[in-house]
């Protein structure tokens, strides 16, 4: 894991990007999640991380989206343990094939 620093000038401007995109949304009623690593610094046995998040997923008025709100949570999280990203990589793969039109090269293979 390397160190992630950004100056002073980069991040206000993720700041305001941030600020602005998420009051957009919200105006519009739009669900949106948004995440950005602001800084990592490597500890002896650990990471300081400092994010920006922010999210208007509002169910209330429609202003949902299931895999928005999961990223929402995760985003909130300090780690993610890998297993779990390569598990949801392996759904979506999966879910991809089961809906692709059938054909002799992307048909699963049946296990019996």
């Amino acid at each position: 894991m390397k160190d992630l620093i950004i100056s002073p000038e980069v991040r206000n401007k993720i700041e305001v990007a941030m600020e602005e995109l998420y009051k957009l949304c919200e105006a519009n009623n739009v669900p949106v999640v948004i995440g950005v690593l602001l800084e990592r610094m490597k500890e002896s046995n650990s990471a300081a991380i400092n994010k920006g998040v922010s999210f208007f997923i509002d169910s209330r008025t429609g202003a949902y989206d299931s895999s928005l709100a999961a990223a929402c949570e995760m985003l909130k999280m300090d780690s993610v343990p890998e297993y779990l990203i390569r598990m949801m990589r392996l759904h979506n793969d999966l879910k991809s094939q089961l809906n692709a039109p059938a054909s002799k090269d992307n048909a699963p293979e049946l296990i019996h």
